[in-house]
């Protein structure tokens, strides 16, 4: 068994070692021959993670319409003065966008320090998941001559930081687009 340094060699590996002569008639095969189920594993849990952030993605924007629309209804006064002044329907508008995109852009910018200090508390130390299942013996998992190691190092690359704002941003528009046609639909007496 061969063990790469970083993850994606295994083709690149498994290649080289078939053209040596010394290995001429053995078998050389990657972890996703060997362990096909695994890669299968592995698939299905990105699907699943694609489910879960579309879960999330929902209950995010309600959050942000709620917390739009409360805000909207609480300056309803303001916002009949804005058009009663002259404003148009449209300032309202961006007023309401913008506000949901700082918001958002402030969340990104919270969580995205205490997860680089989670990262950064854990990264040299790892998390032992063998001690979650209460046996401290166990080091790694087995499978098929496949070891799992069940003390892992977390990481985070910046990709994972401005895909995380993307997101935050598109919700953001997204969630902004109720409590801003409600504010660029109000009369200015009524309001008032």
């Amino acid at each position: 068994v061969i063990r790469a340094t970083t993850s994606g060699q295994s083709e690149a590996i498994a290649g080289k070692l078939k053209g040596l002569d010394v290995l001429a008639g053995a078998v050389v095969e990657t972890w996703k021959e060997v362990v096909p189920e695994l890669v299968i594993l592995l698939d299905m849990s990105d699907y699943v993670g694609y489910f879960v952030i579309v879960i999330v993605f929902i209950a995010a924007v309600a959050g942000i319409a709620n917390t739009l629309m409360m805000a909207t209804f609480e300056r309803m006064h303001e916002f009949g003065m804005l058009l009663a002044l002259g404003s148009r329907p449209g300032r309202l508008v961006r007023m309401i966008v913008i506000e949901a995109v700082l918001t958002g852009i402030l969340g990104v910018l919270i969580g995205t320090v205490l997860g680089y200090l989670f990262v950064a508390a854990t990264a040299n130390g790892g998390i032992d998941m063998a001690s979650w299942g209460g046996s401290g013996e166990v080091r790694d998992m087995a499978y098929k001559g496949l070891n799992l190691p069940l003390h892992i190092y977390p990481r985070v690359a910046w990709s994972d930081s401005f895909m995380g704002l993307a997101a935050v941003v598109v919700t953001s528009l997204v969630a902004s687009v109720w409590p801003a046609l409600v504010a660029s639909r109000l009369e200015p007496m009524e309001a008032m």
